[in-house]
């Protein structure tokens, strides 16, 4: 019982478990001057959570920032439900940066009332005017429709190829034994839909 408590705490273990370990320490192997500088550290649940805050912030701008110069980007949204029964619904990005193809985590929300198409295309439209600048993208993304007809060709040859081995729960795992085979860096494929 002890050890499911100790684990719903995990801030504040940094105050009493980890920063007086590092007390004793620095003080045994770099003395008392070093030691002072971990005492002055402040690992308080309020400090640590504004951290980890301002982390998540910073890797959030970053994504977004990729997304932003890349020339074209995919999302794909996935929903579960969490130990308190509310429906939350999680978005990643696939983007071109640096001529690599990345995905990242983008943002979980909760579905509080319902969860219809309108109400996750509600959230993802919210997400994308506040962070991505949606009008923009799509005028982008029309623009570059238009221009190249052979891109265009192209890309419903690969989405009939990817919607293939998609459709078939063989031809999935088929697939992915292909690439872990070639030792290829993504081992899965998006399934591409116009709408939900």
């Amino acid at each position: 019982m002890a050890k499911m408590e100790a684990d719903k705490n995990p801030h504040t273990i940094g105050e009493t478990l980890v920063k007086p370990c590092l007390l004793g320490c620095t003080k045994i192997i770099l003395g008392d001057t070093a030691a002072q500088k971990i005492a002055d550290l402040s690992l308080s649940d309020s400090t640590v959570k504004s951290r980890i805050d301002d982390m998540s912030a910073d890797i959030k701008r970053q994504v977004i920032e990729k997304i932003k110069s890349s020339l074209m980007f995919a999302i794909q949204l996935d929903g579960s439900t969490d130990v308190a029964s509310i429906s939350q619904l999680m978005v990643f990005a696939r983007y071109v940066h640096r001529k690599t193809i990345e995905e990242e985590f983008l943002f979980c929300s909760p579905l509080t009332e319902t969860t219809t198409a309108a109400d996750v295309m509600s959230l993802v439209s919210d997400f994308s005017k506040e962070h991505l600048d949606w009008g923009k993208l799509i005028e982008t993304s029309a623009s570059s429709k238009n221009s190249s007809k052979g891109l265009q060709e192209h890309l419903s040859s690969v989405i009939k190829v990817v919607n293939f081995i998609k459709g078939s729960a063989l031809q999935t795992r088929l697939f992915h034994k292909l690439c872990k085979d070639i030792d290829a860096v993504l081992t899965s494929l998006l399934f591409h839909t116009e709408v939900r």
